[in-house]
C-alpha cells in the first residue's frame, strides 16, 4: 500500500522495516530473525540489499564488517572483469538527514561500478543486531533524496512488542515472540506461518486474492467453512459476527471434541509434548481491496487475545478507520 503520494510504502520483514518506493518488491529471501539476506527489485533491476546477523559479545568493529563486505563484492566483480572503485567510511551523513536513532553505530560506504550504490553497516546497542544495506541504481541517477528517506526511516527491531510485516500489499503485526516458520507467497495467495521460541502452537495469518472468483456464488462464511473444513471438523465451532477494519468480520472459536481429547492425553503423555485444544479465527472480506483475509491459531486456551490483536493489525485497504 502507497503512503502517501508520491508512492511510497512500508516494507517490513523479520523486524526490519523502512519506508521503499512502492514500485520495489521482494526479489529474493533467505534466512531467519537470527540471520539472513533479502532483495527488493523494481521492474528493471535489484534496487536494495539488506543482510543482517546478531552480533557476539561486545562492539562489533563496523569498519571490518564493512571492509569485508566490500572485499568480497570486489572479488566478485573482478570475476567478471568489470572495474569497480569502493570507499569505505563515506560520510553517510551528507545524503542521509536524519540519520537513524543514536543508540545506533553507523559507518558509511560507497562502491562504483558499471552502476553505483550508497549503504550503510549498523549496529544497534538495544537488539544487538549487525545489518548492512545498500541502494544500487544506475551511474547517471541522482538517488540521494530516495537514499535520505530510505535510510532515514530504517529501524531494526520490534517497537512496542509487536514486529511490522509489510511485503506485497500485505500489511500486519505481530507480537515479537513469535517467530516466522514458512511462508507462501504466490499470486493471489499469501500465507505467514508463525510459531512461538519453544515451537508451540502455530499462528497464520493469510490473505486470498480473486475474490471475484471465490465468492461468486458463495457468501464469505460459506467459503470459509468449505475452505477450512478439515480444521474445522471435529471442533465444537461457534461463529460471532465482530466490526472490524469497516467490515462485518467473522470471530470463529472451536474445543476439540470429547474423541479428540481423549487421543490427545494419550499422546502427550507417549510424547510428553503439548497438543492444542482450541481453535481461534478471525476473517473478512475487504470489498475495497477485493480480497480475503484471515487469522487462525490453535493452541490450549478457550480466550485467545492473540488472534484478535493481529486481526485488529492488518491493513486491509487504505484510509480505513483506525
Amino acid at each position: 500500500m502507497t503512503s502517501d503520494a508520491k508512492g511510497w510504502t512500508k516494507f517490513g520483514w523479520q523486524g526490519i522495516n523502512m519506508d521503499i518506493p512502492a514500485d520495489w518488491s521482494l526479489g529474493a529471501i533467505s534466512g531467519d530473525k537470527k540471520e539472513g539476506y533479502l532483495r527488493l527489485d523494481d521492474a528493471d533491476m535489484p534496487r536494495m540489499e539488506v543482510k543482517w546477523r546478531d552480533a557476539q559479545k561486545g562492539t562489533p568493529a563496523l569498519p571490518d564488517v564493512v571492509q569485508k563486505y566490500l572485499d568480497d563484492l570486489v572479488k566478485v566483480v573482478t570475476k567478471k572483469k568489470v572495474d569497480i572503485k569502493t570507499e569505505n567510511g563515506f560520510d553517510i551523513s551528507k545524503i542521509v538527514r536524519p540519520l537513524p536513532d543514536r543508540d545506533k553505530v553507523i559507518q558509511g560506504f560507497y562502491w562504483k561500478s558499471s552502476t553505483k550504490a550508497y549503504g550503510m553497516a549498523t549496529f544497534c546497542r538495544e537488539c544487538r543486531r549487525i545489518v548492512i544495506l545498500q541502494i544500487v541504481s544506475p551511474i547517471d541517477t541522482d538517488v540521494r533524496t530516495l537514499i535520505s528517506r530510505v535510510f532515514s526511516s530504517f529501524e531494526d527491531h520490534a517497537i512496542g512488542g509487536a514486529d511490522l510485516w509489510a511485503v506485497y500489499d500485505m500489511n500486519f503485526k505481530v507480537p515479537s515472540e513469535f517467530h516466522l516458520k514458512d511462508q507462501k507467497l504466490m499470486p493471489g495467495y499469501l500465507q505467514f506461518s508463525f510459531t512461538r521460541e519453544d515451537d508451540s502452537f502455530a499462528l497464520d495469518v493469510e490473505r486470498w486474492g480473486l475474490t471475484d472468483v471465490l465468492l461468486r456464488e458463495l457468501t464469505v462464511r460459506e467459503w470459509y467453512e468449505g475452505q477450512y473444513a478439515s480444521r474445522l471438523k471435529g471442533n465444537k465451532v461457534s461463529f460471532e459476527e465482530v466490526e472490524l477494519h469497516d467490515h462485518t468480520c467473522f470471530k470463529v472459536s472451536g474445543e476439540t471434541g470429547r474423541w479428540f481429547h481423549e487421543w490427545r492425553l494419550a499422546l502427550e503423555k507417549l510424547t510428553r509434548s503439548k497438543t492444542p485444544t482450541h481453535m481461534h479465527s478471525v476473517f473478512w472480506h475487504c470489498e475495497e481491496s477485493k480480497k480475503i483475509f484471515v487469522v487462525n491459531m490453535a493452541d490450549r486456551d478457550p480466550i485467545n487475545a492473540i488472534v484478535s490483536y493481529v486481526a485488529s493489525h492488518v491493513k486491509c485497504h487504505e484510509n480505513e478507520t483506525e
